[in-house]
């Protein structure tokens, strides 16, 4: 390769570098960003600083918690209706996304400040606020900001149309969720007037560790025999990890948007999901009061004691080990005895193989 060209190169990535890791000109207020209506824009938190004196926290309370912020603008001459604000293709450090502010007022002017929707994820959810009766013609102020060292891309984007889920806007109906073993039965109501707007429900669920929701169900709207909506829903979610599930309904409209329809939050406990459980055959009569000891194969160490009494003759019973999988026990020893004749039993099974 000539030297020249050679020279060219490394000047180009030099140039790509130092972009991946510059500051986004829209850090400060005087530099903000124009939205122009359904255009997509990408943009990082990371370097960003805050400009103290154009942002007031008594305005936004806890909902935000400014740490690294930038800012963008939209004018409402381009749209009609009401208008979204979509956040979408978030990657974090952390767990949290990113946080939003939509302002009403003159730039670094926060006495004229009027707050017209806060939003704080939580987590990297595509989401969306919507603005209702906008001035016609007039500006208004988006802040977008990071957490605390919890540096993310994102793309947003100011739309005639929604995308992902709602962050201010009320449940437009009933839900609730109800918990048997593993199985998560969900079931939820709307009314004529919600049904006759909506297609299909799509059922998305967060595991808390999770950094994101994921839609595990579609579910179509019917009718009943007389032509009118049904109001009335179930479904059920198998789960196969303990923890904390969020679970949303949401509603995907005639026009393309999505509503919340409700949200439930259930939890699961490892004993529902583990297929950790030893079958121990005790050879004893029926009524017999039998005691187990649970040993750690490895050291000899008691780790459980526990009485039963049989209901029938050389009763096969269930011991719940999954507790110790979780302690990075996989190899126990139970003796079985009878607590009247003194008769015992010695057991070994490895839980990583038991059913």
């Amino acid at each position: 390769m000539p030297l020249e060209k050679y020279l060219i190169c490394i000047a180009w990535l030099f140039l790509q570098l130092t972009n991946s890791f510059a500051q986004v000109p829209n850090d400060n207020i005087e530099n903000r960003l124009e939205l122009t209506l359904n255009q997509w824009h990408s943009s990082r938190t990371d370097k960003c600083t805050v400009q103290w004196k154009c942002v007031d926290e008594a305005l936004t309370g806890k909902c935000i918690d400014y740490h690294n912020d930038q800012w963008f603008y939209f004018t409402t001459s381009q749209v009609k209706g009401p208008v979204f604000v979509n956040i979408s293709k978030q990657a974090c450090e952390d767990i949290r996304g990113v946080q939003l502010v939509v302002i009403d007022g003159t730039p670094c002017e926060t006495k004229t400040y009027q707050i017209l929707a806060c939003a704080s994820m939580a987590n990297q959810d595509d989401i969306y606020v919507q603005l209702d009766s906008l001035k016609p013609n007039h500006t208004y102020l988006l802040n977008v900001d990071g957490y605390l060292h919890d540096y993310c891309k994102f793309d947003i984007q100011v739309s005639d149309h929604s995308i992902g889920i709602p962050m201010n806007h009320k449940a437009m109906g009933t839900a609730k969720g109800e918990v048997q073993g593993k199985v998560v039965n969900l079931s939820w109501t709307v009314d004529e007037d919600i049904a006759a707007q909506v297609n299909e429900f799509h059922i998305l669920r967060r595991r808390q560790a999770d950094v994101r929701s994921q839609i595990v169900q579609k579910i179509p709207l019917t009718k009943n025999a007389a032509g009118g909506f049904v109001d009335h829903y179930e479904t059920q979610d198998t789960l196969t990890k303990a923890g904390t599930y969020a679970y949303k309904i949401l509603g995907l409209t005639t026009e393309g948007n999505t509503v919340l329809i409700g949200s439930s939050q259930q939890q699961i406990d490892q004993r529902s999901v583990s297929n950790a459980y030893v079958s121990i055959p005790l050879p004893f009569k029926k009524n017999s009061n039998v005691t187990l000891l649970i040993y750690n194969a490895v050291n000899h160490v008691l780790l459980d004691k526990t009485g039963l009494t049989l209901s029938e003759n050389n009763q096969t019973v269930r011991y719940f080990a999954g507790y110790l999988t979780e302690k990075g026990i996989h190899k126990i020893q139970v003796r079985a005895v009878d607590s009247k004749t003194g008769q015992a039993q010695d057991f070994s099974f490895d839980i990583t193989s038991s059913q």
